[in-house]
C-alpha cells in the first residue's frame, strides 16, 4: 500500500493538470468567441449606421429637389457628371465626379451639392469645403450652392480666388465674342480710314 501513494498522488497531480488545462482551454474558447461576438455586432452597428446614412442622403436629395424649386432654382439635371484635370510632373490625371443637382435662376447656372448630418452640412467641415472648391472648379458654372436638407436652407459658396480667375476667364473670352469683335474691327476700319484721309491730304498738299 506504501507503494501505491506515490502513484496515487501522481495520478492525482495528473488530474489537475488536466483540470487546470481543460478550463484555461475552454475559457480561451470563451474570449474568442465574446471577441467575434463583439466584432459581428460592431460590423452590425455599422451596416446599420451606414444604411441609416444611405437612407437619409437618398430622402435628402428628395426633399432638396422641392426646397430648390421653391427657393426659384430650376433643376436642370440631377446627379449631374463632371470632371477636372490636374497636371502632376507635366502628366495630365483627370478625375470624375458627380454634383448632386445641376440648376438655374435669373440667368445663371449652379451646382448644388447637398449634405445631411451635423457636420457635413457646415463649411468648417474640412471635407465638404474641398468638395465644393472641387465642384468649383470641375464644373463651368457659375456658383456653387450648399444645400442642408435637415434645416431646409441653401447656402451660395464663394470661393474668392476661384471666382475671380473664372471672372476674368469670362471676360478673357468675351472680348473674342461677337460684340468684342465687332467693337475691334470698328476701331481698325477708323484708324484705316484716318491714314487714308492722312495720306490724302498728304498728297494734296504736295
Amino acid at each position: 500500500m506504501e507503494g501505491l501513494q506515490p502513484l496515487v498522488v501522481l495520478l492525482l497531480f495528473a488530474a489537475i493538470g488536466v483540470v487546470v488545462v481543460q478550463s484555461l482551454r475552454l475559457a480561451r474558447q470563451r474570449q474568442i468567441a465574446s471577441a467575434y461576438q463583439a466584432a459581428a455586432a460592431r460590423e452590425y452597428r455599422r451596416h446599420v449606421a451606414h444604411h441609416e446614412r444611405s437612407a437619409r442622403a437618398v430622402a435628402g436629395e428628395s426633399s432638396a429637389h422641392v426646397l430648390l424649386a421653391r427657393a426659384g432654382y430650376r433643376v436642370l439635371e440631377h446627379q449631374v457628371a463632371g470632371s477636372w484635370t490636374v497636371h502632376a510632373d507635366g502628366r495630365p490625371q483627370t478625375f470624375d465626379l458627380r454634383g448632386d443637382y445641376l440648376v438655374a435662376r435669373e440667368g445663371r447656372c449652379y451646382v448644388a451639392e447637398v449634405k445631411t448630418g451635423q457636420q457635413a452640412t457646415r463649411l468648417s467641415h474640412a471635407a465638404t469645403r474641398r468638395q465644393l472648391l472641387e465642384y468649383r472648379a470641375a464644373f463651368d458654372v457659375d456658383g456653387v450652392l450648399l444645400v442642408d436638407a435637415d434645416q431646409e436652407t441653401i447656402t451660395h459658396v464663394e470661393f474668392e480666388q476661384a471666382d475671380r480667375l473664372a471672372s476674368n476667364a469670362g471676360t478673357s473670352s468675351n472680348a473674342l465674342a461677337p460684340g468684342g469683335r465687332a467693337r475691334i474691327l470698328a476701331l481698325l476700319v477708323v484708324f484705316a480710314a484716318g491714314l487714308l484721309v492722312g495720306a490724302a491730304l498728304t498728297l494734296h498738299a504736295s
